[in-house]
């Protein structure tokens, strides 16, 4: 959401949050799955042009089934982070994510697909998501839990690390302390936001009028949650509409 604000500045954002129910990386796929749909019916009752799936669980899982129930232009966050990483990579690449993404074998598959041939280690951080959603991100607390898991990457003698869960960009800072900025890190926000672009652009659907952008803001449960992490963004959390779905 940040990088789209940043790169598209003019076009309104319907962004979901399911605070109620995350993190979703432990969840059983059938479960996941049908909060995805849940989610995306809702999106698309509010006739969106395209759908972001920022959430690399729910794109391991779901994103095809997303682009072929809707009809909609689908971007997911596994591809970009991927060829950023091919780009970056001298020797082995490791990835930081949920279960459910490691499990899935969707982020090595895509490494694969776009020319990747150095080692792929992936590495499941069950603790970090939650870790982020409770605002902890920046303490001591937050720096131990990182670098356990990557402690384990570096031992692999890894030289790229995929940021695998819309979450860990905000333990950026954990991540470049323990490495010492010896290893590159592959964030794929960013990519996402330009193929988001390029594709509005390219099929003449960007927002034209000049007015001021209306974002909507809906999440599933505790607002605290959704301010924790959108204060690492701005101090001025927008205000949010509660919809539970599904309860």
């Amino acid at each position: 959401m940040r990088e789209i604000f940043s790169q598209l500045p003019n076009e309104e954002v319907a962004y979901f949050g399911d605070t109620l129910r995350a993190p979703y990386g432990p969840r059983s796929v059938e479960t996941i799955k049908a909060f995805t749909f849940q989610m995306c019916d809702f999106l698309v009752s509010l006739n969106v042009k395209a759908i972001v799936v920022a959430c690399n669980t729910i794109d391991a899982l779901c994103l095809g089934d997303i682009a072929q129930k809707y009809g909609l232009p689908t971007f997911g966050v596994i591809e970009p982070g991927c060829r950023e990483a091919v780009r970056l990579a001298k020797g082995s690449v490791g990835l930081m994510a949920t279960l459910a993404s490691v499990n899935s074998g969707a982020h090595e598959r895509m490494f694969r697909e776009l020319g990747g041939a150095g080692g792929f280690h992936p590495c499941a951080c069950p603790s970090l998501t939650p870790l982020v959603e409770d605002g902890q991100a920046g303490t001591e607390y937050a720096l131990n839990e990182v670098r356990g898991y990557v402690s384990t990457l570096l031992d692999a003698n890894i030289d790229t690390l995929i940021l695998g869960c819309t979450h860990y960009p905000f333990l950026r800072p954990e991540v470049e302390a323990i490495t010492g900025g010896n290893i590159s890190i592959a964030d794929p926000a960013r990519g996402t936001a330009e193929t988001l672009a390029q594709t509005l652009t390219s099929q003449d659907t960007l927002r034209k009028t000049s007015t001021a952008p209306q974002h909507k803001f809906y999440i599933s449960g505790d607002r605290s949650k959704f301010d924790a992490v959108y204060k690492m963004i701005s101090n001025n959390p927008p205000d949010v509409t509660v919809h539970p779905l599904g309860i």
